[in-house]
């Protein structure tokens, strides 16, 4: 597994025997809890296969945690995304993202990102991945005839690309030249707009992302990450000189990774999408929170 900053976390021989059958087990196709935002990390793999109940049972507590981690910290994406999708996007046909930013997450084999296909209960599922890092593709194949990962041949940011720069009205787009529809939503995973030094560059991908008119879901390693974003978010608004929808309000995400890449020496927690929030820009409200709310109805 992987965080933002590189980060590798390797397993012990006991917790990779736990993850042995992860891959095989999910051709099964075991059936989707019908209220599966209800419930936790461990009963999701468990019920979907991703791990084995007995021998998870007779395993100490902590190759048990060790495992559950290891696998949240992959399944996070798709799962995070799946769950705001829900009612950011959704839908029985056929649902497109854009992963702006995408690092780890395109890297993913298939079979991660097939998990929110079927979670979504979507006919077809087109993940596509933009930024400067997206080209990293998995050495895994796609067996899922209904799942399409579009990767860039190389590099870009959100803004530069032939979507991005229509929707800025940006010189040097090709008049007559067929342009792709935005997709349904946006996924920004721990973008950190907020960072030093990264602002000029998130700066016009925000704006070309808002034109859009499509939900943007954002997450967050923690409490300082997300308030590093939302002061981003309200000098973009500034620049713009017209009134904005009110910033989003972040939200724990049951769906966050379960590894804290921290450092520890008594920091704060850091956890990949610690935080989520929906900001949508074709209501006159953000409708935040949701994931929480979903949880506490289903149960």
């Amino acid at each position: 597994a992987q965080g933002r900053r590189g980060r590798h976390v390797m397993a012990s021989a006991a917790a990779a025997k736990l993850l042995r059958n992860a891959p095989r087990a999910r051709l099964e196709k075991r059936p989707v809890p019908p209220q599966w935002r209800s419930l936790d990390w461990e009963q999701l793999l468990v019920a979907r296969g991703w791990l084995d109940g007995s021998e998870l049972a007779r395993a100490d507590v902590a190759t048990r945690n060790e495992a559950l981690a290891l696998l949240s910290s992959a399944l996070t994406y798709p799962l995070t995304a799946a769950a705001a999708l829900v009612s950011a996007a959704p839908g029985e046909g056929t649902v497109s993202v854009c992963v702006v930013g995408a690092r780890a997450e395109a890297s993913l084999p298939a079979y991660f990102w097939s998990e929110a296909r079927e979670l979504l209960g979507c006919r077809q599922l087109t993940v596509l991945f933009c930024g400067p890092k997206a080209c990293v593709t998995s050495a895994v194949a796609n067996a899922d005839p209904q799942l399409a990962l579009v990767h860039p041949s190389e590099g870009q940011l959100f803004h530069e690309s032939a979507l991005g720069r229509s929707l800025l009205c940006t010189p040097g787009v090709a008049a007559g030249v067929a342009l792709p529809d935005p997709p349904d939503a946006f996924l920004c995973f721990n973008p950190g707009l907020g960072h030093s030094g990264w602002e000029r560059a998130w700066e016009p991908t925000v704006r070309a992302m808002r034109r859009a008119h499509r939900p943007i879901v954002l997450t967050a390693l923690g409490q300082h990450d997300a308030e590093a974003d939302l002061g981003f978010l309200g000098r973009c608004g500034a620049k713009l000189g017209r009134p904005e929808p009110p910033l989003p309000r972040y939200a724990p995400n049951p769906w966050a990774s379960l590894v804290d890449t921290g450092g520890g020496n008594g920091g704060p927690p850091s956890k990949a999408n610690a935080l989520v929030a929906l900001l949508r820009e074709d209501q006159a409200e953000v409708r935040t929170g949701s994931w929480s709310a979903s949880r506490q109805s289903e149960s």
